[in-house]
């Protein structure tokens, strides 16, 4: 697990980083999320985010075909 600030992260509290911090460990040029709305964004910052709905919105003139790939799984 993640080390931060000197302390280990636990599994919950990575997910909840990622989750609060998703578009600085994105490209943002290309894509970037963020709440539906005001009553979204409340939930997906609660601690409790079940059913919390984000968007994503492509940024730029960039193609599918021109991001690359990730690795295959």
């Amino acid at each position: 697990m993640p080390v931060v600030g000197g302390r280990t992260l636990s599994v919950d509290e990575l997910l909840s980083y990622i989750r609060l911090n998703i578009n600085s460990l994105v490209d943002t040029r290309i894509a970037e999320f963020s709440p539906y709305d005001d009553g979204e964004a409340a939930v997906w910052k609660s601690g409790s985010p079940l059913r919390g709905r984000i968007g994503s919105r492509s940024c730029g003139s960039r193609r599918s075909q021109d991001v690359p790939a990730g690795p295959q799984l």
